[in-house]
């Protein structure tokens, strides 16, 4: 129910439950934000193949508003008819939005904002390309941050992107810009439209959270002296936590894996020279190429 590269797959099974914003995510407040959701979902006509405009009517913008966020639709980053237009700008607070919506020139209203956001119909593909000018709608998120990011002069760091079930966090910080997201399936986490079956309530759980954690609007706002906010901490733990994890496994790896392998190939050897130098390096080669494989 969730993938990308932004964050690893480790940190977001397990060391974000470390985090104090996670410890503080109470059922009560998770649970009425997934009564909200569903209700927003409950008279949403998906087998009627619902346009792009009745997605984000009806859908997108009223889940957006459930994570606590204002915003404003198709604000031009330039002039002339190859402007890009996004879908949205999100503020984190009514003062940052209506000090936007005081600014003349569209272009002036991005250093206001937090996040530049992307909406297609419900269930587009996010990563194959269809009309208008003929890239994927990932590649024209990707296009609209980097403006965004030009625009706000640094302020915007974060993208959305999302059909309606499909949600997408990406970050200029990423390290791969192709994979570098957060994507969340908020469908099946409330197990409503093809949800997969096999997915626990616990799973199921995890992912709804990850997507009030990750996409609401308290996990951009600066806290502390420094001005960081949950996601800025949130991508350094990762990386942390990452590095851990890899040290973890290359130390089991190299330091019990590896000589036991060593060992069971000499044993299975029915040639071993155990006093031939030339027939230990290869053994050693040999544990070497298997582990790899493996």
């Amino acid at each position: 129910m969730f993938r990308g590269g932004l964050f690893t797959r480790f940190f977001l099974d397990d060391g974000v439950a470390g985090t104090p914003e996670w410890v503080a995510l109470d059922g009560v407040r998770v649970d009425a934000f997934a009564d909200r959701l569903r209700a927003i979902y409950a008279p949403f006509p998906t087998a009627l193949k619902p346009s792009e405009a009745t997605t984000e009517q009806d859908l997108i913008f009223p889940i957006l508003e459930a994570l606590g966020w204002e915003f404003l639709t198709q604000v031009a980053a330039g002039a002339g008819k190859e402007r890009d237009k996004p879908d949205a700008l999100l503020f984190a607070s009514p003062d940052a939005k209506a000090r936007a919506s005081a600014k003349r020139r569209e272009p002036e209203r991005y250093p206001f904002a937090a996040v530049v956001a992307e909406h297609k119909a419900w269930r587009i593909d996010l990563d194959r390309a269809g009309s208008g000018d003929g890239s994927a709608p990932a590649s024209q998120m990707l296009r609209y941050l980097r403006s965004a990011e030009d625009l706000s002069e640094g302020a915007i760091r974060w993208g959305m992107l999302t059909n309606g079930r499909v949600w997408r966090l990406y970050s200029t910080r990423a390290r791969s810009k192709a994979e570098g997201f957060l994507e969340i399936d908020l469908a099946a986490a409330l197990g409503i439209f093809d949800a997969a079956p096999e997915a626990t309530v616990e799973a199921r759980e995890h992912a709804l959270r990850l997507f009030l954690l990750f996409f609401g609007r308290d996990a951009f706002l600066p806290t502390g002296r420094d001005g960081r906010s949950f996601l800025d901490d949130a991508l350094a733990l990762g990386r942390r936590y990452e590095a851990q994890v890899t040290a973890d496994l290359s130390r089991a790896v190299f330091e019990k894996v590896f000589p036991d392998l060593v060992r069971a190939l000499a044993r299975a050897d029915p040639d071993a020279a155990p006093n031939n130098p030339a027939w230990r390096d290869a053994v050693k080669d040999s544990a070497l190429i298997l582990l790899y494989r493996l």
